[in-house]
């Protein structure tokens, strides 16, 4: 009487592995796209919430509130580079930038990597007014990820403090998007 064995022959068990290999690598190229969706995502929820909490700040106190860009979440930066965090502040002597006499509402650290936030170059910095609105022209925001410049997306802000979230502009993101 003889034995049946049962079992996976070595060709059998190499196909099986390069097919499971494909498919892993299929899988983690997604990932890595939908990641970078919601850290993008994540990103432009945080700086709506911020231009929100100054506005309020701002007509809740009847005192300027100051959002601007930080790398160190103590001092406001003369970039308006935004990825390495933001602070808002009430401005209490009305100069822009964060002083010992200034009450710093909330510091926001660095954001994931890969992401990328710039204002552009007029509008280092946002100051909401007791009425609600912000000084000075529109300001508007890149946000890119590691998707690329094709995915990038831009937050204007008005002067009366609308957001609105638009694709952005090709040479815009061309030129944040690094």
């Amino acid at each position: 009487m003889k034995n049946k064995i049962f079992g996976f022959t070595l060709i059998e068990l190499l196909i099986s592995t390069m097919i499971m290999s494909i498919l892993i690598g299929i899988a983690n190229v997604s990932y890595a796209a939908i990641r970078s969706y919601w850290s993008a995502e994540e990103t432009r929820a945080a700086l709506y919430s911020g231009f929100i909490t100054a506005k309020t700040q701002a007509m809740a106190s009847g005192q300027n509130t100051v959002i601007c860009p930080s790398t160190d979440g103590a001092q406001c930066s003369a970039r308006p580079i935004w990825q390495h965090g933001w602070i808002i502040f009430q401005d209490e002597n009305k100069n822009r930038e964060i002083d010992a006499e200034d009450t710093p509402l909330l510091i926001q650290k660095a954001l994931s990597s890969g992401i990328t936030l710039s204002s552009n170059q007029g509008r280092p910095r946002l100051v909401f007014q007791a009425n609600g609105s912000n000084g000075g022209t529109n300001a508007t925001f890149i946000l890119c990820d590691s998707r690329g410049p094709s995915k990038a997306k831009s937050l204007i802000i008005s002067n009366n403090s609308r957001i609105r979230t638009a694709p952005a502009d090709s040479i815009a993101a061309e030129q944040t998007c690094i």
